[in-house]
């Protein structure tokens, strides 16, 4: 049975964290959110890099893969505006 008033927190990352890792990212989920988090661990080679998190009706993407995707869109958008 989970602690009362905790939310769980969606983490995708492209390798298993450690135990070290998640602990540290829980505590500071945590202590932003200010109550209880326990993290859902997903692993999915492809964002590449970083984290996804998703919690409490928000969505953090620092993935390499969400990083490269704005930087196409970025640079598809440049394109279209030259003469």
């Amino acid at each position: 049975m989970g602690v009362e008033g905790c939310i769980t927190a969606l983490v995708t990352s492209p390798m298993p964290l450690d135990d070290s890792q998640a602990l540290a990212l829980g505590q500071l989920l945590s202590s932003r959110l200010d109550r209880p988090v326990e993290l859902s661990l997903t692993v999915d080679e492809s964002v590449l890099g970083g984290l996804r998190i998703e919690v409490d009706g928000y969505l953090i993407d620092h993935t390499i893969a969400n990083h490269l995707r704005g930087m196409k869109a970025d640079m598809t958008r440049s394109l279209s505006d030259e003469p």
